[in-house]
This record gives C-alpha cells, structure tokens and sequence, in this order.
C-alpha cells in the first residue's frame, strides 16, 4: 500500500468508517477454513433476514403474500432458500416508498439503467466499506489494487458532474493511483489516443470492459508501433471473454488477463483468481445463488438465473435478489487454495432476446456458444428492427465472401426458423450503451 492510499484509509478511519478494520478482517478471511466462513455466513443470512422482516415493513408484506406467512427463523425446517425472490420492480417500488434514508449516512444508489429504468437503492456506510474492500482484495490478485498504477479504459458518468464533484473525484483517483480513459466512444482515434495514454503512464494493469479490451487488442494488432508497453495484466469486466479474446488481449495489452463479475448494485460479486478456472465469490460479503425458474437452487453444472443477497447492508433488502444474468455455479473444491465457493461461468444477461416470427421471443445466451465456432468474426452484435429479420453487426479483419456467410447462417438456424432472414454487416465498432457497455442484442422490439 503507497503512503497516499495509507492516508486515504487513515482518513476514513477518523471519519469512523472502520475501513482499516474491514479490510483486514477481508484478508484474514482469504486465510480461515471453508467450513468456519460457511458457517460464518449462515449466521449473517439469518440476521439479514430478521433484520428487513422487522425493519422494512413493505418486504415483510411481501414475503408475507409470497409464502402466506412469516417463517419461524428459529425453527430448523426453515431453510433461506424458501424465502421469495426480490426483483428489480419491488425493489425500486420499496424505494420509492422510502421518506429518505432508512439508516443514518446511507448513500442513494443507482444501477446504469441497463434493462430501460435504474434500480435503486440504499447502501449504508459499512457496507459501502465492505464492497470495497471486497473489491480491492479480488483486484489485488491482479496487481490492481488501490497504489497501483492502474488505467480503466471505462465509460464516463451518464450526467455531467458538477465542477467541484468533478475536482474531488480526480483528486480521489490521483491518490489511489487511477488514470480514468472515457470509453465510450472508442473508434480508431480515440483507440490511438488509449495508446498514447497507456505508453505515457506506463501502468502495472489494464481495467476496462471486455468488448474494449477486445476493441483495442485488435486495434493494436493492426498497428502494433502505436503500442509500446504492455501491462503487467488486465481485468476484463461486464462482458464476458472468449478464449480466442483473452489470448489476443495477452498477445498484444497485457501478460496475464483476469475476468471480474460485478454489478452495481454489490460491486465486486466474483473474481478470478491465478488458476483462472472461474469467479471466486466475495462470500464473507454477499451469498450469491444460481436458480431455476421457481427460486429453487441448481445443482453445480446446472444453468439458471443469478440471485445475490447482500450480507452487510442495513440500508435496503436486497435479499435473494435476481440481478439479471445466468450462470453455472462449479463444484466446491476442498483442496482449492481460497475457501470461498466459485461461480463457474457467467451465462449472459436474462434480458436480451431474439424476438421470432409468431411473436414469441428467444434469450439470446445460446448467440456466445454459437459465435465463438467462427474465430474470424473477433466481435459482433445483433441488430433487430422487425420480428421477421435480423442483422448481424461484425468485426473482422477479413473482407468475408457471401459464401463464408452461409455456415453462420445454418447455425442460427438450429435456433431460429428457416425462413428468418439473417444479414451481415461489416462494421469498424460495435453500439455501446450510455454506461460503455456492448450488448449482444440492439432491438426496440417488445413483447
């Protein structure tokens, strides 16, 4: 830790944030034995619960309707997994229902939006601390931890901060050594001038969304002389990475390149660690699930929708939460060398579809699996206006003939009729959404 972070973390302390504390007693968890942690987070789901069932009077309602009554919490046949799913509606209702904070130096929260309207929410001061020192224990297995030289390739806020917010939080980043590069817009003149950044701060780690990652590795491999340094590693965030991706982003940004999974509404939910085989889950702070339609947990292996619980705030219910992705949880390994459980794989979002013909519509998680059999497509999006046709949007440094087409199209096929009219297009980048992130699917088509 640089002496700058230091005093940062002391400054929170006199603030009375007991931020050295927790980020202790994060490390120390790393180090303590699967079944004390297990046992440690029962106990914290327990109270969690007792916590909004008496203190938030509209979740109490809610579980109430769903299960027909209040559980006995001290009865042993009562297991969590019977408690209802939360959604982003209830929660934004539950939040528009609030007169204010719930709990004091609570903090109005927002998610980038992504699905049409915010989530939002409170987060209380002590479980802002644990996010982030969560967060800053999973980056510091890929040497990006606060003190280190680190240059996020992110996108901007969606509103203009006010001038002194603006001063305040480059000071912030300054301290904890961060180089911020907007990315929202990021064709070739704004890739060149990432490039000319990084030669200049000469950063330990990379930070950025997968698809600019991507974006920028390609972009290099075009014209490797714009380059001159490569960093230490990356972290790839909010998209996943296939493969042939990571290792064009190891070839050409950095040495070793790790995957986050986070959101915000929790930040850091998992990370991967030096095997690489998968998200390690922020455990001590959030117990994350992977569930069928019905609420009910899948066994590992299994595909479903993500759910999270947020162990550490007072400040709203985000209790078995759906997030709006699916994911595979992987067997719990004993031998592993951290005792937190791993998520195997991050799925897709549950939110993007494919709309058909007869007006029915398809998730668009099977379009990856598809993808990645055709490595000369380095990235692609889908673009729906009508539910007769669709339009694939693709980067390639190939000028592909009609015929190399042809194999793509018999994919989809397998997954959408044959009369559906699928078209490619030849694109130099790919549409971002306001908060800088890809979607596989553009479409204003409803059901």
């Amino acid at each position: 830790m640089s002496l700058l972070t230091t005093l940062d973390s002391f400054y929170g302390q006199i603030r009375g944030y007991n931020r050295t504390k927790i980020r202790h007693q994060v490390d120390t968890n790393m180090h303590k034995p699967r079944t004390v942690l297990e046992n440690e987070q029962k106990k914290l789901l327990n109270l969690r619960i007792q916590y909004a069932l008496s203190h938030f009077p509209i979740y109490r309602n809610y579980v109430e309707q769903k299960l027909d009554s209040i559980p006995d919490l001290n009865s042993k046949s009562i297991s969590f997994e019977s408690f209802p799913i939360w959604t982003r509606e209830e929660q934004n209702n539950w939040f528009e229902a609030q007169n204010g904070p719930p709990v004091p130096n609570a903090k109005p929260h927002a998610t980038g939006g992504s699905t049409g309207k915010p989530t939002r929410l409170w987060v209380s001061r002590e479980s802002y601390e644990w996010r982030c020192a969560v967060s800053q224990r999973g980056y510091s297995w890929a040497q990006a931890e606060d003190g280190q030289s680190v240059v996020y390739i992110w996108g901007a806020p969606a509103q203009p901060l006010p001038a002194w917010k603006e001063w305040k939080q480059n000071i912030h980043h300054k301290i904890l050594g961060h180089t911020i590069f907007n990315s929202f817009s990021f064709g070739e003149e704004r890739m060149a001038e990432c490039c000319k950044l990084i030669n200049q701060i000469r950063p330990t780690a990379l930070v950025g969304y997968s698809g600019n990652l991507i974006a920028l590795s390609q972009f290099v491999s075009q014209q490797p002389e714009l380059l001159k340094w490569k960093s230490k590693t990356a972290i790839g965030a909010a998209e996943g990475l296939q493969l042939q991706h990571r290792k064009q982003v190891e070839t050409y940004l950095a040495n070793d390149v790790f995957m986050s999974y986070g959101s915000r509404e929790f930040m850091l939910i998992g990370m991967e660690h030096e095997d690489h085989s998968g998200y390690w889950l922020s455990d001590d702070n959030l117990y994350t699930e992977v569930v069928d339609d019905m609420g009910n947990p899948l066994e590992p292996g299994q595909s479903g929708r993500i759910v999270v619980t947020d162990l550490r705030n007072d400040a709203s219910p985000m209790i078995r939460y759906e997030i709006g992705d699916m994911g595979t949880m992987a067997e719990n390994d004993d031998s592993s060398a951290l005792p937190f459980r791993k998520l195997a794989s991050v799925d897709g979002r549950t939110n993007e579809f494919i709309y058909l013909p007869n007006g029915e519509r398809m998730t668009a998680l099977f379009i990856p699996h598809l993808m990645k059999e055709f490595p000369w497509i380095e990235a692609y999006q889908i673009h729906q206006t009508d539910n007769q046709a669709m339009n694939v949007h693709f980067i390639s440094p190939q000028a592909p003939s009609q015929a190399s087409f042809q194999p793509v199209r018999e994919a989809f096929f397998g997954y959408v009729p044959k009369d559906f009219l699928i078209e490619f297009t030849k694109v130099d980048s790919l549409e971002k959404r306001k908060n800088g992130k890809t979607p596989i699917v553009i479409s204003n088509l409803k059901n």
